[in-house]
């Protein structure tokens, strides 16, 4: 009897062992690691795949911010609060469009990269949690995107802005609603020097 539940308590094990392996090889996560962007195209048929060959991350990808280089909000930087520069702004649910309410402190944030030509600036795109990890990722990216060519066009160097797609990775808000939502479809802007 002894020998039995022995058995019973080794096979139980096992399969328990078993299942938590498979569990720790399981991931939702499809687009590649965390943080790194990946340019998707959607066409008339949805969003495709780039072409094969296409570097993971592009020439605007950034490692984590944890780098010594690029990892400090852009308020905290000297005389940012005279510029009156933001650290995000904040989307519509599925868009990359700058809403008419960010111009403002996207201009202060251009002024104070051109006045201040010895940083370099990390944006990067974040979205809610709905929508598929792979979509997540490339709206993004075009987040951020559409961030960086704004600053662009307003006379900041492309070389010194970059831009990293963290998806649904970095939320701020962990609620399952609209006002958690609207807080986490965001770019953040983050500076530091080369």
């Amino acid at each position: 009897m002894l020998t039995s539940r022995r058995s019973i308590t080794v096979v139980l094990a096992a399969c328990f062992l078993l299942t938590m392996v498979g569990c720790a090889r399981t991931s939702k996560k499809e687009a590649g690691p965390p943080g790194y962007s990946i340019h998707v195209e959607k066409s008339a048929g949805g969003i495709t795949a780039p072409p094969e060959g296409t570097e993971i991350g592009g020439p605007a990808a950034l490692p984590d911010r944890t780098s010594a280089a690029i990892n400090t909000p852009i308020s905290q930087m000297p005389d940012a609060r005279e510029y009156g520069v933001v650290d995000r702004i904040h989307f519509d649910y599925d868009k990359s469009d700058i809403k008419p309410e960010w111009i403002e402190g996207l201009n202060n944030n251009a002024r104070w990269m051109k006045d201040h030509a010895e940083f370099i600036m990390l944006i990067e795109g974040h979205c809610d949690e709905r929508g598929t990890n792979e979509y997540n990722m490339a709206l993004g990216e075009r987040r951020a995107m559409t961030a960086r060519n704004y600053i662009i066009q307003k006379g900041v160097e492309p070389g010194r802005i970059q831009i990293k797609s963290w998806g649904e990775e970095k939320p701020i808000a962990f609620g399952h609603d609209e006002a958690s939502w609207s807080q986490n479809r965001r770019a953040e802007f983050m500076v530091g020097r080369p």
